[in-house]
C-alpha cells in the first residue's frame, strides 16, 4: 500500500484515506497542488481548497479523496463534481469532428479527443480545433506496412 504525505497514514489503492467512525476531530492539511473531497458515510459532503481544516463527525465514517491539480485532467463522479466550484474545473465536451489542445503556461500539454473531459483551470487554456474541414487521404500500401 502507498503511504500518504499526511503523517504516513496508509492510502487505499484509489488514493483515499479511510477513517472509521471516531470521536476525535480529524485534522486535514490540503497542499497547494491538491484538492480534497470529504466523504461522510460513503457520500461526498465537502470540497476543500488548500489550507488546514478540522473535521469532527462522530459516528460517521470519514473518507478523504485527494486530487492532484498538477494533473491536467481529473476524473470525478457526478456527485463529486457537484461540490466543485465552477471556477476550479472546466467541463469540455467535444463532438466527433472536434479536438482540443490544452496549454499550460503557454506550452502544449494535452491533446483531447472526442468525449467529455474535466480540466483543471490552474493556468490552463483550452483551444478547440474543428477537424470536419480537414481532408485525410488513405495511406499508401508501402506506408501501411510500417
Amino acid at each position: 500500500m502507498k503511504r500518504s504525505c499526511t503523517g504516513g497514514k496508509p492510502l487505499s489503492p484509489l488514493g483515499t484515506e479511510d477513517r472509521k467512525a471516531r470521536f476525535v476531530p480529524m485534522r486535514i492539511h490540503v497542499a497547494l497542488n491538491e484538492r480534497v473531497i470529504v466523504h461522510l458515510n460513503g457520500l461526498p459532503a465537502r470540497y476543500l481548497l488548500p489550507g488546514r481544516y478540522w473535521v469532527f463527525e462522530p459516528f460517521r465514517k470519514i473518507e478523504l479523496v485527494r486530487k492532484n491539480t498538477d494533473d491536467i485532467l481529473v476524473d470525478l463522479r457526478p456527485e463529486q463534481l457537484a461540490l466543485v466550484p465552477a471556477e476550479e474545473i472546466s467541463v469540455v465536451r467535444l463532438e466527433a469532428h472536434e479536438r482540443a489542445l490544452v496549454t499550460k503556461k503557454g506550452r502544449p500539454v494535452r491533446w483531447l479527443a472526442e468525449g467529455e473531459h474535466l480540466v483543471w483551470n490552474d493556468r490552463t487554456k483550452i483551444e478547440r480545433v474543428d477537424t470536419s474541414r480537414l481532408e485525410a487521404k488513405p495511406l499508401r500500401d508501402e506506408v501501411k506496412v510500417l
